[in-house]
C-alpha cells in the first residue's frame, strides 16, 4: 500500500506543473486564417480547388499556379518583439512537386513593411516564419502569396498566427 502516497504525489506534482506550463492572458494565442479567402493570381478560379484538405491546383492544370490568401492578424501581446506564422501543407513525392510562399505585411496605405519567404519539396510541412513587431502593428495588413505545384500535387492546409 505503499503505492498509494507515491500516486498522490505524483499526482500532485504533475498537475501543479500542468498549472504551471498553462497558458496565461498575456502569451500568444493562434489565430487561425480561412483558406477560402485564397484566390488564383493571374489565372482562372477554376484552375484552384478549396477543400476540406486546404486549397491546391485543379487536377487538369499542367502547371504550377499563384494563389494569395488573406492572413488574419491581431493585435500583438504585451512587449511582443516579434509575430510568429505557421504554414503547413503536403507535397506528392511521387511527382517531386515543390511550394514556395512568402508572408509580406502591408501599411494600411499600401506600403510595404516587409516580407519572409520559404521553398520545400518536403511529403509534410510546417514552416515557421517571423515577422518583426514592426511590421505587424494596428495599421499593417498581411498575405501569404504560395506556388502550389500542378494538378492536386500539392496542397496548402493552414495558416496560423502566434501574435
Amino acid at each position: 500500500m505503499k503505492s498509494k502516497p507515491l500516486v498522490l504525489l505524483a499526482g500532485t506534482l504533475l498537475g501543479a506543473t500542468l498549472w504551471a506550463a498553462a497558458p496565461s492572458s498575456s502569451l500568444a494565442q493562434p489565430i487561425n486564417s480561412s483558406l477560402l479567402t485564397c484566390q488564383p493570381v493571374q489565372a482562372p478560379q477554376s484552375d484552384v480547388i478549396h477543400s476540406g484538405s486546404g486549397v491546391a491546383t485543379g487536377l487538369t492544370v499542367t502547371g504550377p499556379r499563384f494563389v494569395s490568401c488573406s492572413v488574419t492578424l491581431g493585435k500583438l501581446t504585451e512587449n511582443a518583439t516579434t509575430g510568429l506564422f505557421l504554414i503547413s501543407g503536403s507535397n506528392s513525392t511521387l511527382a517531386l512537386a515543390s511550394t514556395s510562399c512568402t508572408l509580406t505585411s502591408y501599411h494600411y496605405t499600401g506600403r510595404l513593411l516587409g516580407s519572409q519567404s520559404f521553398s520545400t519539396s518536403d511529403a509534410h510541412y510546417l514552416q515557421w516564419l517571423v515577422l518583426p513587431a514592426a511590421m505587424l502593428n494596428l495599421e499593417a495588413y498581411a498575405s501569404l502569396t504560395c506556388q502550389l505545384p500542378f494538378g492536386e500535387q500539392g496542397t496548402l492546409e493552414s495558416v496560423v498566427a502566434w501574435l
